[in-house]
């Protein structure tokens, strides 16, 4: 996985390679091919820029080419503190799909590809016949495997001193530090001990969140998806409970005036003595549902998000419920 990161990673730190230098790049196409009613076009670069890339009108997304170390220098760095990711030969290839910040490998060549291969593994990957192997978040420096291993730590986090702020990393499995692998597709959180279960209702989870990794300040999250509907739980490192009132107040009024409010949707019964003791929901500007709702566990904040179409509401607050049930402490067998 260090290869993925040292062939991926931005050195400048900001994560913005190696679309920023595609975007400036000159014109210097040398093929095109079709997928649907859209033409794609092979470009070449020199300097930064990846060796080729592709794109089409009318879409955010870029396919490229770029080289990287073998796995047998990539294992040998990892395992050497403060060493230079510059410098290491680069016989592998990937080729690699980007959008939104997230970087997904389709392929790995042991050495550049020819120019059919290369534009017949892109139709592959653009019509999505070929699944990724791994993904790579540029803004958290994360690289996440979509293959199982022995371990069963399918990402890491390289860097993790830098997030926060603006700046969080998004894998999609385990870590074996800010996440843990538990029975039945679940995960373990890092200082609250929250597990997070593969699935609430008809909710299944795709990625893994962390936010701030300062154990003093730890905000680590969950997502889940279910076609265009999306819950996220977000579990904060916040001991002074003092606040808590205002703060639930306050993160209530952010998300509806970011959203709007157009009619209110029913919810669940809040307040210091339930299950969840502030939020609600409601239907937004965009006619897509939406609810907050938040708890006090301990020193952590739990805030449930979600996204829905409002024809699955029920849907949407059968799966906040079974989140908010598994947090329950276990009765007292005596």
């Amino acid at each position: 996985m260090a290869s993925v990161h040292l062939a991926l990673n931005d050195s400048t730190g900001r994560g913005a390679w190696p679309i920023s230098e595609i975007d400036i790049a000159l014109p210097c196409e040398i093929a095109s091919f079709p997928v649907g009613d859209d033409t794609w076009v092979i470009s070449a670069g020199e300097g930064y820029a990846p060796p080729r890339w592709a794109r089409t009108k009318g879409r955010d997304d870029t396919y490229y080419l770029v080289a990287g170390p073998s796995v047998a220098d990539a294992r040998a760095w990892s395992t050497t503190p403060g060493a230079p990711t510059t410098g290491l030969a680069r016989p592998l290839y990937y080729l690699v799909g980007a959008t939104d910040g997230l970087h997904f490998v389709f392929k790995v060549y042991q050495g550049a590809p020819g120019g059919k291969q290369l534009a017949d593994d892109l139709v592959e990957a653009i019509t999505e016949k070929t699944a990724p192997v791994a993904v790579y978040d540029s803004r958290g420096n994360a690289a996440s495997l979509f293959l199982l291993t022995q371990s069963r730590r399918t990402s890491w986090i390289y860097q993790p001193e830098r997030l926060a702020g603006d700046r969080s990393a998004v894998i999609y499995g385990p870590d074996g530090v800010f996440f843990f692998p538990a029975p039945g597709g679940a995960t373990i959180l890092r200082g609250s001990d929250l597990q997070c279960d593969a699935r609430y209702g008809a909710y299944e989870m795709f990625r893994l969140g962390v936010l701030n990794p300062v154990d003093d300040a730890l905000d680590l999250a969950c997502f889940y998806g279910n076609d265009e509907n999306y819950l996220s739980i977000f579990i904060s490192h916040l001991p002074d409970a003092s606040e808590d009132r205002r703060l639930f107040a306050s993160l209530l009024k952010q998300s509806q005036d970011e959203d709007g409010v157009t009619a209110r949707l029913p919810g669940f019964q809040t307040g210091p003595r339930e299950i969840l003791q502030a939020g609600r929901a409601w239907v937004d500007k965009s006619r897509m549902g939406q609810g907050i709702w938040l708890m006090r566990r301990g020193d952590y904040i739990y805030e449930i998000r979600i996204t829905f179409e409002v024809a699955g509401t029920t849907a949407a607050l059968d799966a906040v419920e079974a989140f908010a049930l598994s947090t329950e402490p276990e009765p007292d067998a005596r």
